[in-house]
């Protein structure tokens, strides 16, 4: 907790590599040749100078599902990184089934620092690029949100349809900051 009483947690968020050995000709801003190599030299940053209390890995670590065995260079990289980790896939990923042979599957929820981390790894994407909760979703969120304060993670953004415009196929994020939650 901070001096105010709210809790402090330190995330380092991974998503969208999009990871190919080749250059993606159809979109090549993503530049996804470059993702082992960028991966690699930020698992370095983060366990020397950022140093967060969990990874947050958003998806679409591969640019095609066909290439799934290129999950197998990028989870020996994740494994370098010395924190928690919650890795999902994304649209561009295999199905889960094939994902989770190379990752660890997240848990049921995650708590680290106070907070309560839950994961949809398999959510769900209605047209319009918009993801969406399952009855058995919103008994889960119900379950395990009510008693600290949570941070909802999934691929998909979730956002009321037609009320934003949300363009992507920017190049790799990778971002770490301190979150204060009161």
């Amino acid at each position: 907790m901070d001096e105010k009483g709210g809790f402090v947690v330190k995330i380092a968020v991974i998503t969208d590599l999009h990871y190919a050995k080749e250059k993606n000709l159809a979109c090549p801003e993503r530049a996804g040749e470059k993702s082992a190599q960028l991966l690699s030299e930020a698992a370095i940053r983060l366990n020397k100078e950022i140093k967060p209390d969990i990874l947050l890995v958003g998806g679409d670590l591969i640019n095609t599902p066909d290439d799934a065995f290129l999950l197998e260079e990028l989870a020996e990289i994740f494994q370098t990184v010395n924190c928690p980790q919650i890795i999902i896939p994304g649209n561009h990923d295999p199905n889960p089934d094939i994902f989770y042979q190379y990752f660890q599957k997240p848990p049921e929820f995650m708590d680290i620092a106070g907070i309560r981390f839950l994961a949809f790894p398999e959510d769900l994407q209605t047209e319009g690029y918009n993801a969406r909760r399952t009855p058995e979703d919103l008994e889960r969120m119900k379950i395990h949100c009510s008693s600290v304060p949570t941070i909802l993670f999934q691929h998909v953004p979730f956002y009321k349809r037609d009320s934003i415009k949300c363009h992507y196929n920017s190049f790799t994020i990778i971002h770490s900051d301190f979150l204060t939650i009161h």
